[in-house]
């Protein structure tokens, strides 16, 4: 590197110039290749999301009147006639059955569906509650049999 001042030689990294004593801080050194900097990983940016559209059916807005028939809901009336149907022993099982599947109308194939569970929970409590019985019920009889003396009393 050159002193601006007398232009002798300094040795890079001196501070001032050994000839005439410039300071050398005013000198820019020569530009050391910079080191390559890390790439900066950013994250995704997050989807922004719309409020959703209300369908629209025929040019009007969706109401009860203008729905189509898979989904219009049913009436308290049509959920009691239904629990009705569906009690009777061997025609409401096939009808519960056909409603679980059929797509007619979602919310008669969903109440279907929840009848179905229902009645499932039931059946398995009702095994569980026999299956106990069975295996209690001979023991409490024998043990009431002979400890009672009113039953010793009439053998």
């Amino acid at each position: 590197m050159k002193c601006p001042k007398c232009g002798a030689e300094v040795a890079s990294g001196s501070r001032f110039c050994t000839t005439c004593g410039q300071s050398m801080a005013a000198v820019s050194q020569p530009a050391a290749p910079a080191a390559p900097q890390p790439v900066r990983q950013y994250a995704q940016p997050q989807q922004q999301y719309a409020q959703p559209q209300y369908n629209i059916y025929n040019n009007m807005s969706v109401t009860e009147a203008n729905l189509p028939a898979q989904y219009k809901p049913l009436s308290p009336w049509a959920y009691f006639g239904l629990s009705l149907l569906f009690a009777v022993p061997i025609v409401g099982f096939v009808f519960l059955i056909v409603f679980s599947f059929n797509n007619n109308n979602i919310n008669r194939r969903n109440f279907a569906r929840s009848f179905f569970c229902m009645l499932l929970i039931a059946a398995i409590i009702f095994v569980i509650v026999l299956v106990i019985s069975l295996i209690l019920g001979n023991s409490i009889l024998d043990q009431i049999r002979s400890s009672s003396s009113y039953y010793s009393y009439w053998k």
